[in-house]
């Protein structure tokens, strides 16, 4: 094989490897009664920080959100990390408003001041990149905006969400010059969707600020090449960061611990590698030693 050839069967194996927690254990988080089992696991933790929180309000949420409890902690706990960052919170992909409820909850709960941004178009999925996305369909994840709006309101929050409902390509370019931000939640699942967020907002997030990839290793495809793409074409160096399938996140120029160079894009195992109940879940339900695999692709690259 050419150099070029052993490079790009590098970076495919890597990205494989980290998708490969969410292709085993997708059907089992998408199901509400082994959800409903896991956070009966008092042995599992799902946050840091944040796990009595996390587990006392799953049921103001569980109906409103696809993202699961190890996810939902590693959001809560990066919004703690990022509490005294200057900037508010932006959501690019709503839903059903479960997670910007959560992260509402737990601002209101420890008194901090930030608004919350939840943009979505509540009318589905546009039409996938016929390239760049698999696995989606045009208007999949529709919601209910007046359903949303009730579910913040019930719980207490209307007074720091600020809904923009819309396209993103419509949304975003009259905010992205007013807000600054403090974490950037990007849950747009599709290469075009993040395209029209992304570019736009992320030089809005100050320096320290966390940026959340909801389905960077979902195996679609779309989000990761659209991530790619802006920080190559701008020559960022920003390092991101593995965490439980399919997320991973970005510290805004921070630097890391344990890199892994792959494909001229700099990555961490810094984070999953110290969430052992997440491992632990992994090997015990699926038999998927992730950090074992993560080396073994890293010592051969």
């Amino acid at each position: 094989m050419s150099s070029r050839e052993i490079i790009d069967t590098q970076v495919k194996t890597f990205h494989d490897t980290i998708e490969m927690p969410w292709k085993r254990s997708f059907l089992s988080l998408m199901r509400s009664t082994y959800l409903e089992d896991l956070i009966g696991e008092t042995e599992i933790s799902f946050s840091e920080k944040n796990n009595i929180f996390i587990r006392e309000n799953w049921d103001s949420i569980k109906h409103l959100t696809l993202v699961d409890p190890f996810r939902m902690g590693v959001l809560i706990d990066l919004l703690e990390k990022v509490k005294d960052v200057e900037g508010d919170i932006v959501e690019c992909g709503s839903y059903k408003g479960g997670s910007g409820i959560l992260m509402g909850l737990w601002l209101k709960a420890n008194g901090i001041k930030k608004t919350i941004h939840m943009m979505d178009s509540f009318a589905g999925l546009p039409d996938p990149d016929a390239v760049n996305d698999k696995g989606y369909k045009k208007g999949q994840f529709m919601s209910d905006f007046d359903l949303v709006k009730s579910e913040v309101e019930k719980n207490g929050l209307s007074d720091m969400v600020k809904f923009h409902k819309g396209w993103f390509s419509d949304t975003v370019p009259p905010m992205k010059n007013d807000v600054k931000i403090a974490l950037f939640h990007v849950d747009c699942d599709l290469y075009t969707s993040t395209n029209d967020c992304f570019p736009d907002l992320y030089p809005a997030v100050t320096q320290g600020g966390a940026i959340v990839l909801d389905d960077f290793n979902d195996g679609g495809g779309g989000e990761k090449k659209a991530v790619h793409d802006y920080l190559e074409r701008n020559e960022l160096s920003e390092v991101i960061h593995i965490s439980p399938a399919p997320q991973s996140f970005i510290i805004k120029g921070e630097a890391a611990n344990d890199i892994i160079k792959v494909g001229g894009q700099k990555y961490s195992d810094q984070h999953i590698s110290n969430n052992q109940p997440y491992l632990n879940w992994l090997k015990e339900n699926y038999d998927l030693n992730l950090m074992e695999n993560i080396q073994k692709v890293n010592s051969s690259a």
